[in-house]
């Protein structure tokens, strides 16, 4: 499955973006009523969906998605999973 840039940016304008800004991603180690704070992820909108894209679409492992995004391992699971959980 192939996406161009205007399918990218069709599916970043139409909800993933303000998802990823207005929620938190889960985390065991604090309170899941916290306010998110975008400011002090790894990756914006575009990188977050990004990742997910190749994770859906790519048979490579988890450690090939944290050296293209230069993400250390617990990042790349809790955003994978915090993803996945939410029902998106």
């Amino acid at each position: 499955m192939d996406f161009d840039v205007r399918t990218f940016g069709f599916i970043l304008t139409s909800g993933f973006a303000s998802q990823w800004y207005e929620l938190p991603i889960a985390r065991t180690d604090i309170s899941s009523h916290g306010n998110p704070q975008p400011n002090r992820r790894s990756l914006d909108a575009g990188g977050a969906l990004g990742l997910i894209l190749h994770y859906l679409n790519s048979t490579m492992h988890e450690t090939s998605l944290q050296q293209i995004f230069a993400l250390i391992p617990a990042t790349v699971s809790r955003y994978l999973t915090g993803y996945f959980q939410s029902g998106d």
